[in-house]
């Protein structure tokens, strides 16, 4: 990998300060011994790069001692818009709160309620300026708090160009990466330029001191993005450790909410609204790139955005993705609502719904392996909730949405008089080498003994069928949803197929007509397709009705 970026921030080391509160009083953008302190002027002291005694005294008098580096808001009223004229400096000193709440006017009633306030004071270009970044994070422990950020996205001219263009004039290559907040490692200083492009992988320098990522960056209670003029992405976590994006409101981005690229190692994604993203370049609400173990995805509520709502492509390292609600995205682009390659990942507790594919689909390349997809509800989607794609599926479509039902592999179903007959004995090496070709070792959805099975007097239903051995086998009712969500499934009911793969299930509060699904994790592989339904009946001359819901 050879790209990084230039003036985003400089690697010359400066004389730091001592922890100080910095209010600016002014929305303008400049530096300048006035009465007035900035935004720009506020992060270039804490950075040691304007030193104290270069203010005037009325800007000294909005610098004060403090437990810890923080940045607060007094603007006057009506001119709480920051107009930007070029980029702002990065955010190069540690422990720096960057604080929108502390403006007059910000709704913290609201934030006690765990609602997300409208910020009061916004960061965005002058109009008719073309500015890549909004706000740039290089320094372990920032928190950027409560602010409304949009309209960056990267000039339409190369004026901003990666290693090789410097040393290498009239050569133009890819642009260092836009969005509203950028969080990345300091840049190499000037020496390092000169001396060529590094190859490989990172570190990015030689002796791994400038490429060192930020950590615990926290992203919280902040308006991103805007309808009236678009960011290109939203949070860009290009590298960056332990950071924690959570309860912001992240919406009308032409490319992605959230994106990762080069280390993301422990991101935290919770709380957030994501919606309305992807309309004009990467469609997904979510998408991760790069080392990525042990980021979660938890409790976000992610609508109406172009692509899916989560891509996990090609990671390093494992993703857990828990009671998030996904819905109606796909608006662009027919895609699984979540779409994953790697290995290891975690699906559970989420509500997929209205999709324009499958609700889940698992690549088999590069490692598509021991992925658990467990207790989520799926409703009014165009493809099965779970597909695991097949390696020979590698066009777009596949990458986007899937490959649709797999055939079953090693379980032959043998029948006498309408039942299954054990005889399974272990797989062939054909089968061995064609599981391998599918995603989570293709494992098999169960196969139920028979397509009806009959509801007992007092209510209950007795399900039998076959599935890997030792897997784990999770029920779903299929029912038509009577609030125009199309058909649903939830999750009823767990049991586990014993060493021949035989499972029997119980299942209370069923009714005649209840349509049946399921799906097998195994503990090696992973977690099947769903699959094909049956139906429950009610023995002749007893109750439809069952025991109810």
């Amino acid at each position: 990998m050879s790209i990084l970026f230039w003036g985003l921030v400089s690697g010359n080391a400066v004389a730091q300060p001592g922890n100080l509160e910095v209010r600016v009083n002014s929305n303008r953008d400049r530096v300048a011994a006035d009465e007035e302190l900035t935004l720009r002027e506020a992060i270039a002291i804490l950075n040691g790069a304007l030193p104290l005694e270069e203010l005037s005294n009325s800007e000294q008098a909005l610098v004060t001692p403090a437990n810890g580096s923080r940045i607060s808001f007094n603007l006057p009223p009506g001119q709480t818009k920051i107009e930007l004229e070029e980029e702002l400096p990065a955010i190069a000193t540690p422990g720096v709160l960057l604080d929108g709440t502390s403006q007059a006017g910000y709704d913290k009633e609201k934030l006690e309620s765990s609602e997300i306030p409208v910020p009061v004071v916004v960061i965005t270009p002058t109009p008719g300026k073309q500015i890549a970044r909004g706000l740039i994070i290089a320094a372990d422990n920032t928190t950027v708090r409560g602010l409304s950020v949009y309209g960056f996205s990267n000039p339409s001219n190369p004026l901003l160009q990666s290693y090789q263009d410097l040393i290498t004039p009239g050569r133009v290559t890819a642009k260092t990466p836009p969005g509203d907040i950028f969080i990345t490692h300091r840049t190499p200083p000037e020496i390092r330029i000169l001396r060529g492009v590094p190859e490989g992988d990172f570190p990015f320098d030689d002796d791994g001191k400038y490429d060192i990522p930020p950590k615990n960056v926290v992203i919280e209670n902040n308006y991103l993005g805007s309808s009236e003029v678009r960011s290109a992405f939203g949070v860009y976590v290009f590298d960056g450790i332990d950071a924690t994006i959570q309860r912001n409101r992240i919406a009308y981005h032409s490319g992605s909410a959230i994106v990762t690229s080069v280390r993301a190692n422990n991101l935290k994604i919770q709380g957030n609204v994501l919606e309305n993203n992807g309309s004009g370049g990467m469609p997904d609400a979510i998408r991760l790139e790069g080392v990525v173990g042990g980021t979660a995805i938890a409790d976000n509520i992610i609508r109406n955005n172009a692509g899916s709502g989560i891509y996990v492509f090609k990671p390093d390292g494992a993703v857990e993705i828990r009671n998030n609600e996904i819905t109606n995205n796909g608006q662009r682009y027919k895609r699984a609502a979540i779409f994953l390659t790697g290995s290891r990942h975690q699906v559970t507790g989420n509500r997929i719904s209205t999709q324009p594919g499958p609700g889940v689909a698992v690549a088999v390349f590069p490692d598509g392996d021991r992925i658990k997809i467990t207790n989520n509800q799926f409703s009014n989607l165009q493809g099965l909730n779970i597909d695991l794609v097949a390696q020979q599926r590698t066009g777009v479509q596949d990458y986007q949405s899937g490959d649709g039902r797999n055939p079953l592999l090693g379980l032959e179903r043998v029948r006498q008089y309408g039942q299954l007959v054990a005889g399974y004995t272990g797989d062939s090496f054909f089968t061995r080498e064609r599981r391998r070709q599918i995603a989570n070792y293709g494992v098999n959805a169960p196969q139920f003994a028979s397509r009806e099975f009959y509801l007992t007097p007092s209510g209950t239903a007795t399900v039998l069928g076959r599935a890997e051995p030792g897997a784990e086998i999770e029920m779903y009712r299929i029912s038509e949803n009577s609030g125009g969500e199309g058909v649903m499934s939830v999750p009823i009911g767990k049991t586990t197929a014993d060493e021949t793969g035989q499972f029997r299930i119980v299942l209370e509060g069923v009714r005649s007509g209840d349509k049946l699904s399921a799906t097998a994790t195994h503990p090696e592989w992973g977690t099947s397709e769903d699959a094909i339904a049956v139906q429950l009946r009610a023995l002749p001359g007893t109750s439809s009705m069952g025991g109810g819901r």
